[in-house]
């Protein structure tokens, strides 16, 4: 029951892509007509020697988000040119904020303190930054956060354009960069993914040949071999990676290899990220990760220091946290894919991550199995789901403090419930065993129940 997010994006044919962007994308409110309601808005703007002059950008502090976009029913053309605009002649990096009478659309974030930025957000960062030192051979390094644009795409891709300070350690000079960034809940072939479609230095805004759903900014996928398509590779036993060893496919990162790569940790701090996405505080405390091993697939290059350089391979990461999120000793097994199509500015990560017990000792501190049968059925109405349970317990532990009698915490209403089970394989194709701990709670309201859930996997002995 592992939390599994990702990002893929992207556009299929131009004509509905663009044609959608253009209806459903470019609208933002002139920040001096803001709160008046959408007729006084449309008079305003069609009474005669009104002058339709660029509207001044609007400051970021002054924003209201309490605005409700769905009490709009129209939006003006003019108001859609003038995003459409800002939109197009900046790619979408400086774009005001604006309300779509059907919600949506960028929202901005100004960095009060450039140097106090999300933890994801500066790992989307980095990974424009690492595109482009592998496309150009430079060193940049994520400095500090200007700004950046989220926007929900698909239902399930979160699109970020994001404007930061790069320093190059070649020289210590400052450089103003650009990249936007897709990240995919729920990709098809993996548990996680992360995509590029710019990496570049800092445009200025103006007039220019749009690129924004152009040929320019999709990804290629023809370009990239069959054999880093398709569904992620499992984790290879020892006696697995020895046998095809032998094709000269795969190379064991050595202690230098990894001094002198930052970016492995990176890869491996996705895969972390991509297990702990859920979680409800930041990621540093646990960094910096410690790498124990690397194993990189590459059919790109023969020599084994050359594999790093391959545009696509895919590596197998073993490491640990600086202490960790589950309160375990924990090591995780990590599958990172690494494709890019050849197109400036694009570069995919996928991954698949497992944790491990690193050690003896159980985090909860309930050594419990449960054997359950569980019955899902769905009417048909919309929002109606009904999960039927059987479950036996052995050497069970159910924290509650409702009921006083040990027969009685199985009918609390509010319970902690500490479930270690494994099922009959694994997706995962390891001998796996997970420890979950799940709370249930009741508010008394007919028809309410609610589940939180935390889950680690674990290799069995």
């Amino acid at each position: 029951m592992n939390n599994r997010i990702g990002i893929t994006v992207v556009p299929h044919g131009q004509s509905e892509i663009e044609k959608s962007e253009t209806m459903t994308e470019i609208a933002i409110l002139l920040p001096k007509i803001r709160d008046e309601p959408p007729q006084q808005r449309k008079r305003k703007l069609e009474s005669p020697g009104s002058a339709v002059a660029t509207p001044p950008i609007q400051s970021f502090p002054k924003v209201d988000y309490d605005h409700n976009p769905w009490d709009d029913d129209e939006v003006d053309s003019v108001i859609e040119k003038e995003y459409h605009r800002q939109f197009v002649e900046s790619d979408g990096f400086d774009v005001d904020h604006f309300y779509l009478p059907y919600g949506g659309g960028q929202v901005p974030h100004i960095m009060e303190n450039k140097y106090d930025y999300p933890y994801d957000v500066g790992l989307f960062s980095r990974l424009g930054l690492h595109c482009y030192n592998l496309e150009k051979g430079t060193s940049l390094k994520l400095a500090a956060i200007n700004k950046y644009n989220d926007k929900l795409r698909f239902t399930r891709c979160l699109c970020y354009h994001i404007t930061l300070e790069a320093i190059d350690t070649s020289n210590n000079s400052l450089c103003n960069f650009q990249t936007c960034v897709f990240k995919d809940f729920l990709p098809e072939q993996a548990s996680f993914l992360a995509q590029t479609e710019i990496s570049r230095l800092k445009v200025p805004s103006g007039p220019r040949p749009p690129t924004y759903g152009g040929p320019d900014r999709r990804w290629k996928d023809d370009a990239v071999d069959d054999s880093y398509k398709g569904k992620m590779p499992k984790w290879f036993t020892n006696d697995e990676m020895a046998a095809i060893s032998t094709k000269g496919q795969f190379y064991e990162l050595q202690e230098s290899d990894l001094q002198g790569n930052e970016w492995l940790h990176m890869y491996a701090e996705f895969a972390f990220h991509s297990k702990w996405i859920a979680h409800a505080s930041d990621l540093r405390p646990f960094l910096p990760l410690e790498i124990k091993k690397v194993t990189i697939q590459t059919k790109e290059e023969s020599q084994p220091c050359m594999k790093l350089k391959a545009n696509n391979a895919i590596f197998y990461i073993i490491f640990k946290g600086n202490g960790d999120p589950s309160g375990a000793p924990v090591e995780y097994q990590a599958v990172v894919r690494k494709t890019m199509d050849g197109i400036p500015g694009h570069i995919c990560l996928e991954v698949d991550c497992l944790a491990y017990k690193s050690s003896s000792g159980d985090p909860s501190g309930a050594p419990v199995e449960y054997q359950a049968v569980v019955r899902k059925t769905m009417d048909g109405s919309p929002g109606h789901i009904c999960i039927e349970v059987d479950c036996l317990a052995y050497k069970s532990k159910i924290q509650t403090k409702e009921e006083s009698q040990p027969c009685m915490k199985l009918k609390a209403n509010n319970a902690i419930f500490y479930i270690i089970f494994k099922g009959n394989g694994d997706p995962s194709g390891a001998p796996v065993e997970y420890q979950a701990v799940v709370r249930k709670t009741m508010d008394g309201g007919p028809g309410h129940i609610c589940l939180e859930v935390d889950c680690l996997a674990y290799k069995s002995s």
